[in-house]
């Protein structure tokens, strides 16, 4: 598992305009990294793609899939959602519809 982010940058297609096997591979390492630092409990993670903009808490396979179809947001260095500070914190009886709002320590 790593987290290498040096494909952000790439083109996510190969020459016949279909998604390359290495930004599926990347994608697919970048799925592995979220579920081992993911702290929600409910299997979602933050969608780091060019539509959601890390705002919208999405299953594996959607991300996956918002990946292939949308790309990933090319300033998206920091992989903020997972190990590095940005924690999601949802407190028992809340409803979806709060979920992804954040608690920020001040």
């Amino acid at each position: 598992m790593t987290s290498d982010r040096i494909w952000i940058g790439r083109s996510r297609f190969n020459k016949w305009r279909n998604i390359s096997e290495d930004y599926k591979k990347c994608v697919a390492s970048f799925i592995e990294y979220a579920r081992a630092y993911a702290t929600n409990n409910f299997g979602l993670i933050r969608c780091p793609c060019k539509i959601c903009g890390n705002q919208h808490l999405k299953g594996y396979d959607e991300v996956t899939y918002d990946l292939y179809r949308h790309g990933i947001m090319e300033w998206y260095t920091k992989w903020e959602s997972y190990e590095e500070k940005d924690v999601v914190h949802v407190d028992v009886g809340t409803s979806f519809n709060d979920i992804g709002q954040k608690d920020v320590d001040i």
